[in-house]
C-alpha cells in the first residue's frame, strides 16, 4: 500500500502532465491538500499576465459508480460559470484548456485509473472554524436559496451523486472553502471547490 507522501508524489506528476493541456506558462506548483480531491495551488503565466490558478485531481468515481466523472465535474463547471454570469455570488471562475474545454484527462503507468484535473481561478480568503451565529445561518441559508432557484429555472448544474440523471441536488452546495475563497459580506457565501460547506461560514 502506498504511503501518502507516495499517493501525493503521483498526483502531482498528473498534475504537471495535466497542465499541459492550458495556456500556462512556467508554472509552480503548491501542494494543498490529497483528500476527496488532490488540490493544487498553481502559480503561472496566462495570457493576460502572471496569475494564481486552482488545480484538482479528481478521485475516480467521485460521483458514484455509474456516473461519468468527466460529464460530472463539467457540468459542475458549467454551473459555476452560470452562477457567475446570472448571479452576483462570489464563485470560481472555471478556467479553459488551450481548446477550450472546462477538464482534461490524464493518465499515468504508475496510476491505475485515468483521473480528470481541472483548473479554477484562484480566489484568496479564510476559513471560518468558530461557532455559527444566527447572522452566519441566515447569510447561508439566502444563499443557498440562490442557488437553488437559479438551478430550478432550468441553468446548468451538476449532476446528482446518486445514480446518473437522477436528483437536481448539486454537489456544488456541498463545496468547501478550505482550498480556495474569497472573504465574504452580506449575503454573499463562497461556493468554491473543495467538498464540504459544514463550517465554513462568513465573517
Amino acid at each position: 500500500m502506498l504511503s501518502n507522501r507516495q499517493q501525493v508524489a503521483r498526483m502531482r506528476h498528473l498534475a504537471v502532465r495535466a497542465l499541459d493541456a492550458y495556456p500556462l506558462a512556467d508554472p509552480e506548483l503548491r501542494f494543498i491538500a490529497h483528500g476527496e480531491n488532490t488540490t493544487f495551488r498553481v502559480d503561472a503565466t496566462a495570457p493576460g499576465g502572471r496569475d494564481r490558478f486552482l488545480l484538482r485531481v479528481h478521485r475516480p468515481a467521485r460521483h458514484g459508480r455509474d456516473v461519468d466523472s468527466a460529464a460530472a465535474i463539467g457540468s459542475e463547471l458549467d454551473w459555476l460559470t452560470a452562477l457567475r454570469a446570472d448571479t452576483d455570488l462570489l464563485v470560481p471562475e472555471p478556467f479553459r484548456t488551450t481548446e477550450g474545454n472546462l477538464t482534461t484527462v490524464v493518465r499515468s503507468k504508475d496510476v491505475p485509473e485515468p483521473r480528470v484535473c481541472s483548473v479554477l481561478r484562484w480566489m484568496d480568503g479564510r476559513a471560518r472554524t468558530a461557532a455559527p451565529r444566527p447572522v452566519h445561518l441566515r447569510r447561508l441559508g439566502s444563499v443557498m436559496a440562490r442557488l437553488h432557484n437559479h438551478a430550478s429555472r432550468g441553468a446548468p448544474h451538476p449532476v446528482s451523486c446518486g445514480s446518473a440523471g437522477t436528483g437536481r441536488h448539486s454537489s456544488a452546495t456541498r463545496w468547501s472553502t478550505a482550498e480556495s475563497t474569497r472573504p465574504m459580506s452580506g449575503t454573499s457565501f463562497p461556493v468554491t471547490s473543495g467538498e464540504s460547506l459544514t463550517g465554513w461560514l462568513p465573517a
